[in-house]
């Protein structure tokens, strides 16, 4: 029987009676490490002059073919229209008499595209912005829809300020919603998705941090330094009242030249002044800055002086330190005055002035080019135990957890398609006695939020790591912020710093690279906010405070693992023979559990081995304990209010995945049910009771999108 093969849209040349053996799998669930894509045997294409031309003269002298290194698209027919793979990839070699030709197709499609490329590659201009106090705020209107929130946490820097309940922004760190990332992977790339565990908050409240410190402080651009200064007085004798501090000015493009004396900035923002030196003078002076002066040449005319230091001494070393805003165009200068007595200076004075811009801006792309987004999609994938199927003819990727695939109520019968059991295996795969998922740690050794998938099974190896993640987990030992616990988020090290006269302080050394994963959970508590950097200061009634809810592994495991779990403690991997045609290969769906009457149980099917048109097919089957009690429980009737009559009864329910269309069914027997009259209220359900019953009611939902119903709840009439 003949193939039509396709290469980049042109009909390709195969040998009469070509055999293309095919190989269907969606995950192995013999490995949870990966996620695999079907593939072909590798086959010969003739160098006829069709596919030489196909090929851009491939193998021929002279040639500048690029069909070895690019993407080529590749469709594969039956003889009688069957559509086997749709635009999938065709990879072409050189075999000498002939090319040589291997075809993917599935999931390889995703893959490829985001093969090599980092988060920093995706626009996420929506999530830059300026690290001030009202920005913060803002994250925290429960209304918002922005990309990125400010959780509050220990990050363990310099959180706190000595008067109760003031918050140091400095030390807060943004964290980007990951469904937003998550969608901007795929809008990217032009890929659609679907999942009922994206509409749970399991995974629309998962935030992940800006991978470093975001300290404005440790991130400022030198505008202007120097220490080669004149004291210029202002009345033409050597003892004087005032003096402006006159300095050799040095011009960037942050500083416009107006003299010796001011400093006016060409860009707005925030800035740092600092000043140090060392005066010898014949009576204490006092120093002061002023804003917008250069109109002025005598102290007494300049108006709003602000007071910097008072009484500097004879000989006395000070350091001082300003935070203010300035616009553009804006200028700031110095000077010294002492009121009422005149003074003068010695020889060896010392005078150094320092400006500089303070960075405000958080950028996420540049902080998230570490991240590859191959290693973003495992994580995901991982975390909710996720299957990854792709529609045959679009860019559309359906993702389906355990519990879906495993437990799901649609199946196929198999039973006349089965020829004969060949093997029947017990050592599961690649697996261990403990297979973990491991988070990674500050301390190496640590491993208190890794969880792992346990098989008892002794003739298994003791342990093995399935997924070893690029997330940080939070310190071992939590702290207490305003009197709340909290988890550390570690970005900064703690050092101790003793000065020669034995004085310690807390040196704050940021850290890299450190991306963690945490929900964002509201906190009642009324807070004030400042900033070393920024001279702000704000109120608010309310935050965002960190939880670290069902984000362990061991919580992930049995949050999602557990049908995987459940089938791994008696695995039963059966080789089968079963005979399979064109159409069962061209509609192969792996979302639905296929039922084998010759062997008693149903199965997921794991792979389809080598398939060739009219032979036998050597299939991988998983034995599933499937029963229609497992397919319940993702729906759940909580509680029911009221006693029937004209206001009817209030239903309560909790879903593990996303519901579609409800109804409301009941029986006084269980084996009858009838639609009831009902309507939604909020999160819950509305229906009214039929008027001429009494006694033992039962009440069920029925999802009639998923054909899933909740069990029965009984009720006195």
């Amino acid at each position: 029987m003949s193939l039509l093969l396709y290469i980049n849209g042109q009909l390709a040349d195969l040998e009469p009676g070509q055999v293309i053996a095919q190989t269907r799998q969606v995950n192995d669930l013999n490995s949870l490490d990966n996620r695999q894509a079907s593939y072909t045997n590798k086959f010969s294409l003739p160098k006829t002059a069709t596919n030489v031309k196909i090929m851009q003269f491939l193998t021929l002298p002279g040639n500048s073919s690029n069909i070895p290194y690019r993407e080529n698209s590749c469709s594969l027919y039956s003889h009688t229209g069957e559509c086997f793979v749709y635009n999938g990839r065709a990879v072409i070699t050189d075999g000498g008499n002939a090319y040589e030709c291997v075809v993917y197709d599935g999931i390889i499609d995703l893959y490829k595209a985001i093969e090599n490329k980092t988060m920093a590659d995706l626009d996420l201009s929506e999530l830059s912005h300026d690290k001030e106090i009202q920005t913060i705020v803002n994250t925290w209107v429960i209304s918002n829809t922005l990309p990125y929130k400010y959780i509050v946490a220990d990050y363990n820097g310099d959180t706190t300020a000595t008067a109760a309940n003031m918050l140091n922004i400095d030390y807060l760190i943004p964290s980007a919603r990951v469904s937003y990332l998550w969608q901007r992977i795929f809008d990217t790339h032009g890929v659609t998705w679907s999942g009922s565990v994206f509409n749970t908050q399991n995974f629309k409240n998962l935030w992940l941090t800006f991978p470093k410190s975001a300290n404005a402080a440790e991130t400022q651009t030198e505008v202007f330094l120097s220490n080669d200064y004149l004291f210029l007085p202002l009345l033409p004798f050597y003892n004087y009242n005032s003096v402006f501090l006159d300095y050799s000015t040095a011009q960037t493009n942050l500083l416009a030249n107006t003299g010796n004396r001011h400093l006016k900035v060409t860009e707005q923002g925030y800035y740092n002044i600092q000043i140090s030196g060392n005066f010898k003078v014949t009576n204490d002076v006092i120093l002061y800055y002023a804003k917008n002066a250069e109109a002025f040449n005598l102290t007494p005319q300049i108006p709003a002086p602000v007071l910097l230091k008072d009484l500097l001494h004879n000989n006395q070393d000070f350091t001082v330190t300003l935070n203010l805003y300035l616009n553009d165009g804006d200028s700031i200068c110095f000077f010294l005055k002492k009121w009422g007595n005149p003074f003068s200076f010695n020889d060896d004075n010392q005078l150094e002035v320092k400006l500089s811009k303070v960075n405000t801006a958080v950028d996420f792309a540049g902080a998230f080019k570490s991240f590859s987004i191959t290693d973003f999609l495992k994580e995901i994938v991982h975390r909710f135990g996720l299957t990854i199927f792709k529609d045959k003819y679009s860019n559309h990727y359906e993702f389906l957890t355990l519990q879906e695939v495993l437990q799901t109520a649609q199946h196929a019968d198999w039973s006349g398609k089965f020829s004969k059991k060949l093997a029947e295996n017990y050592l599961y795969g690649s697996y261990a006695q403990r297979n973990w998922l491991r988070y990674a740690y500050n301390d190496k050794e640590a491993d208190y939020n890794d969880g792992f998938i346990k098989v008892n099974n002794v003739n298994l190896a003791d342990g093995k790591d399935v997924f070893k993640s690029k997330i940080y987990a939070p310190e071992f030992t939590p702290s207490s912020l305003f009197g709340i616990t909290t988890n550390v988020y570690k970005f900064w090290n703690r050092e101790i710093d003793e000065n020669s006269d034995g004085e310690k302080t807390i040196k704050y050394k940021p850290l890299d690279a450190r991306y963690y994963l945490l929900r964002a959970q509201l906190g009642f508590q009324p807070m004030s906010l400042y900033s070393d950097v920024m001279p702000q200061t704000l109120n608010t009634a309310f935050y965002y405070r960190e939880s670290y809810n069902k984000l362990p592994f061991q919580d992930i495991m049995q949050e999602y693992y557990a049908p995987l779990q459940k089938i791994l403690q008696n695995a039963q991997l059966v080789t089968a023979e079963l005979w399979l045609t064109d159409t069962d290969i061209a509609n192969l769906d792996f979302k639905k559990l296929v039922y084998i009457e010759q062997l008693g149980s149903y199965f997921l099917l794991n792979k389809v081995n080598n398939y060739i048109p009219g032979k036998i097919t050597q299939c991988e089957l998983v034995r599933v304990q499937y029963n229609d009690d497992d397919v319940l429980t993702a729906i759940t009737i909580t509680a029911i209010a009221g006693a029937g009559g004209s206001d009817g009864i209030l239903i309560a329910y909790e879903a593990n995945y996303a519901v579609g269309t409800l109804v409301v069914q009941g029986s006084q027997n269980q084996q009858t049910w009838v639609g009831l009259t009902s309507g939604p209220f909020n999160s819950n359900l509305v229906a009214l009771l039929p008027s001429d019953i009494s006694g033992q009611y039962y009440i069920r939902i029925v999802d009639t999108t998923n054909n899933i119903a909740a069990t029965g709840y009984s009720l006195m009439i």
